[in-house]
């Protein structure tokens, strides 16, 4: 099922990496960063990692640079990114 995330308070975060596995459940730092990013996204938006941006080369001209965020739980900034997918 397709939905759309223009309806208000939609918000998602993507990154690359593997997560940890366990009774069905994922977790790690992969899917700690995927829900800081969300946390961080303003409505409507779709905010992404820097290693995620990493793997999809090409698109480079669709991610806009965000700068750098402080996300709960990461020591250092995160560089953001916002994908222009409207």
């Amino acid at each position: 099922m397709r939905r759309s995330i223009r309806g208000p308070g939609r918000r998602i975060g993507a990154s690359a990496g593997e997560p940890v596995e366990e009774g069905g459940d994922l977790f790690g730092v992969t899917v700690t960063l995927a829900a800081r990013l969300c946390q961080h996204a303003e409505p409507g938006t779709i905010v992404v990692s820097s290693e995620l941006r990493a793997c999809c080369p090409d698109s480079e001209r669709r991610l806009i640079d965000r700068g750098e965020a402080s996300l709960k739980g990461f020591p250092e900034p995160v560089r953001t990114y916002e994908l222009a997918w409207r």
